[in-house]
């Protein structure tokens, strides 16, 4: 290969893979999943240092498609060492895997399969440090188009990883052995994606339907809360109320839902003087609204103080329930104790008992500070963040009745398939994410983060409602098709009637284990037939 190839076959293989994926360049993404890594392979397996190329080939690809990381208004400079360093170990990854490739020519049918489960096993690793980083799996570039996407209902985003994959070195394998044969496996197995998204049936007229208020208030975090320095850009409490008033009186709907964090303060904390929400509610409802929609002061999310009753968020939530006779569903701190909880709580009209669920995965730093049993660093860690305590991990999944059951996931949550799944095996038939992504203002990231929305939609055949204090507020049905979405630029109120239609898919049954055990079964017995040539031979 002449010199000049080398470098021309780099840079575009770079192009493809990094911005091959639905936030970029969509188009990109089948070139991706076909031969984007092929293209890299053939260059780099010609050169002298395969594994360096592999390693500075996809820390570049991963420092495009997590750029949102490297925003640092709100994080500060020391977000760019966690940048860097995410980029840098999953550049890793791809030039260990680029060393087995090397290892294992000539490459067999099922060497291919094996290499691709070595593929997964190390995408499904990347769980284990702290509460893990699952953003950005190779799986992606198949969910860049509604045909190749269906195909996660089978194997899910991990399954995605492992056929973009496999069809890659099917490519790479075709290039070098230049037969008709590997030529025609290449082939069905890029297509084979797009042949089953067209068989899928994606119709879901005629089912019962929900009619849906999804709420962005569109706060950033020195606007809900006050932070040193940016006092400025504070806005008080009650106007943020009033701002949420506004919005969730543009329709009528039979659910209505805020987003995580939506308000500050934690739920019960009252905190509201009773007589001045009462004025707030009288001018937008009448004097008789009180009357009608306050719930029964004395209970949890109220308090007699110094002889002045005041309220809670809790209080206003129930409030905005029994006005309108919706269910609603936000996201709010909440506390035991000394243990407090990210969580989301769901209200029903002129009813005083409220459901709550606790956020398991917590994001590193913005919800708790890593590295604890190293008190010394974890203290370092929290001084360049400016934080000094943590929200406790909820234990278990929980659907909010009402309706229809619904499972609830609180931002991040939403990228790890095996918590959703979770959700639509114990009988969920709505998926309800509550989401907050204004700590990366202006990046890929609140695009990115609805991407994993309509993934986890199509895994487990379940309509999907997302609500962002900034970020893409929308709606998604069970084939993952986009009902609605809103702008991300200001505060909406997007109204959608999701379809109800659910279905039993093949991942929702067997979830993420199943790709991981073929995975595994895989690579031993590629391992096994790379130990004997002649084995491997038979199956090239």
């Amino acid at each position: 290969m002449t010199r000049l190839k080398i470098p021309l076959l780099l840079l575009a293989s770079w192009l493809i893979v990094a911005f091959g994926q639905s936030s970029w360049i969509p188009f990109f993404g089948p070139l991706a999943a076909a031969a984007g890594y092929a293209l890299f392979w053939s260059a780099a397996l010609s050169s002298k240092r395969p594994f360096l190329l592999a390693f500075l080939w996809f820390t570049g690809v991963q420092a495009v498609q997590i750029s949102w990381m490297s925003e640092t208004e709100y994080m500060g400079p020391f977000i760019w060492v966690v940048y860097l360093g995410l980029s840098v170990a999953i550049g890793l990854q791809f030039a260990l895997l680029t060393k087995l490739i090397e290892m294992g020519r000539p490459l067999s049918v099922m060497g291919c399969l094996g290499l691709a489960g070595a593929w997964v096993l190390l995408e499904w690793a990347r769980i284990l440090p702290c509460t893990g980083f699952l953003w950005n799996p190779a799986g992606l570039a198949l969910s860049a188009t509604p045909l190749s996407l269906q195909m996660a209902s089978l194997v899910g985003i991990y399954g995605l990883s492992f056929w973009v994959v496999f069809v890659n070195l099917a490519a790479l394998r075709a290039l070098f052995m230049r037969t008709r044969n590997a030529a025609i496996l290449w082939g069905v197995a890029a297509l084979f994606p797009f042949a089953y998204g067209l068989a899928v049936r994606s119709d879901t007229s005629g089912s019962e339907s929900l009619s849906a208020l999804l709420l962005q208030p569109f706060l950033l975090p020195d606007e809900r809360d006050l932070f040193p320095g940016r006092i400025e850009r504070w806005v008080p409490p009650l106007s943020q109320w009033d701002r949420i008033l506004e919005l969730v009186d543009s329709e009528r709907a039979d659910l209505i839902i805020l987003p995580e964090s939506s308000v500050p303060f934690p739920a019960f904390a009252a905190f509201y003087p009773l007589d001045l929400v009462e004025t707030i509610w009288e001018q937008r409802f009448g004097n008789a609204a009180v009357l009608r929609d306050f719930p029964k002061l004395g209970g949890k999310d109220s308090e007699l103080i110094q002889g002045q009753w005041r309220v809670s968020n809790a209080f206003w939530m129930q409030a905005i329930a029994n006005h309108y006779g919706s269910e609603l569903i936000a996201g709010m701190e909440d506390a035991d104790g000394e243990r407090r909880f990210n969580a989301a709580f769901h209200f029903k009209p002129k009813e005083n008992k409220t459901e709550r669920y606790e956020k398991r995965i917590l994001v590193p730093i913005g919800e708790y500070v890593p590295l604890k049993n190293w008190k010394g660093l974890s203290d370092w860690i929290g001084e360049q963040f400016g934080i000094s305590d943590s929200f406790e991990p909820g234990g278990e999944p929980k659907l909010f009745t009402g309706l229809v059951p619904m499972g609830i996931s609180i931002c991040m949550e939403e990228t790890y398939s095996g918590i959703i799944q979770e959700s639509c095996k114990r009988g969920a038939k709505l998926l309800v994410n509550l989401t907050n992504d204004g700590w990366f203002p202006r990046s890929k990231l609140a695009r990115q983060h609805f991407d994993h929305g309509v993934i986890r939609a199509v895994e487990n055949g379940v309509p999907v409602l997302r609500a962002c204090c900034t970020g893409v507020t929308g709606a998604v049905d069970c084939f993952g098709r986009i009902l609605a979405q809103s702008r991300t630029d200001g505060a909406d109120a997007l109204f959608v009637r999701v379809p109800l239609k659910s279905e039993r898919t093949p991942y929702s049954f067997w979830g993420e284990r199943g790709i991981l055990i073929l995975s595994c079964l895989f690579v031993l017995v590629g391992f096994a037939l790379a130990r004997n040539k002649e084995s491997r031979l038979t199956f090239s």
